[in-house]
């Protein structure tokens, strides 16, 4: 699950208003009470995805400088690479 902050989610129009579904979710050991909703568009660099399932944490940051982590619903449709001294994310080879 991709995760987001709430000042993050306002930036990038994911909604968390009153209405939307939350849940308590675990999340790296801990369980957290989150807003569970889709960005419509989540861009890294040069790739992009539609539609992808976010959770919106009520904190104003996930930990120093940290806005957000991207997770399983926006990783899995690229090919990402993750090494000692850099990350590659590519649109996946069909």
């Amino acid at each position: 699950m991709t995760i987001t902050t709430q000042p993050l989610s306002c930036s990038c129009d994911v909604d968390h208003e009153e209405g939307t579904a939350h849940d308590n979710i675990a999340v790296c050991g801990h369980r957290l009470y989150l807003a569970i909703s889709s960005a419509a568009e989540v861009r890294i660099e040069q790739v992009k995805a539609n539609d992808v399932a976010t959770v919106v944490h009520a904190e104003k940051t996930l930990g120093d400088g940290i806005d957000g982590l991207l997770g399983r619903s926006f990783l899995s449709r690229f090919d990402v690479t993750v090494g000692a001294k850099e990350w590659r994310i590519e649109s996946k080879k069909h």
